[in-house]
This record gives C-alpha cells, sequence and structure tokens, in this order.
C-alpha cells in the first residue's frame, strides 16, 4: 500500500502517536488495510483509531506493507511496529487516522527511522537502518 505524500501538506511531529492523513487518503488506506487483514476479527475503536483487530487467537499477524512516497525515488517502507498500534495484548489498531487539514507524521510510524531535517535546504530526509538517504 503507497500513501501518496507529493500532494499533501505534512508535519513530522513527536507528539501525535498516529500518523494523521486526509480523509481521501485516508479512506483509500483503510480501505487497502481492512482488505488485507480481513481473516482478522475486527475489534472495538481505540480512541481516534477506528480499524481495530482482535488478534488474541493468533501467534503471527501478517500486516500489508506500507510506503509513504514522496516523489520522485523518495519513498519510505515503514517498519512494521509503525504500521498499527498496540491498544491492548489482544487488540491491534492500525496506527493512522482522518483529518481534515495538513497531514502529520505521527511518532509511532517515526520511531523505526531516522529524521533528517535540512531546514536551509527547505527538505526532510528519512532513513531506514540508520541511514538517512532518502530526501524529500
Amino acid at each position: 500500500m503507497t500513501v501518496a505524500m507529493t500532494s499533501l501538506g505534512y508535519n513530522a511531529n513527536h507528539v501525535s502517536q498516529a500518523t494523521q492523513l486526509p480523509v481521501s487518503a485516508y479512506s483509500a488506506l483503510k480501505f487497502a488495510f481492512k482488505k488485507s487483514m480481513s481473516k482478522y476479527p475486527s475489534a472495538p475503536v481505540a480512541e481516534l483509531l477506528d480499524t481495530c483487530y482482535n488478534i488474541e487467537r493468533y501467534k503471527n499477524v501478517n500486516l500489508p506493507k506500507i510506503v509513504f512516497h514522496f516523489g520522485g525515488e523518495a519513498d519510505v517502507t515503514l517498519h512494521p511496529s509503525g504500521i498499527v498500534w498496540m491498544s491492548s495484548k489482544i487488540q491491534m489498531c492500525l496506527g493512522f487516522a482522518s483529518t481534515n487539514d495538513l497531514t502529520i507524521i505521527g511518532n509511532n510510524q517515526q520511531h523505526a527511522l531516522e529524521v533528517f531535517y535540512d531546514t536551509e535546504g527547505g527538505r526532510i530526509g528519512f532513513g531506514n537502518a540508520g541511514r538517512c538517504d532518502t530526501l524529500y
């Protein structure tokens, strides 16, 4: 699943746990996520996270790959821990929510990334596994 970030204004925020996407982008992500997670039973909403699953009976959960696409060749593949939020030992939620405003990249998605801020150049970079080589 790819989340196109090119036409969205965005903010990397260390306070917000979940990434917040405009309604249209979130709806598309939620639809694709629910389709790929259809074998797992749904669970109640957990605060602002509305796509949750009961994983009590599962030893392993297969998560889809989610990629933030910033344009050009600047793609960031999220670590599985950045895709979901464990609201309890048995409840897992998609770690994204909708907003009517600016996209916010939450800290749940950032914790497995290195973030580089080039304030003079007006760019932000992300890197996996100790590399900060994908600049937007």
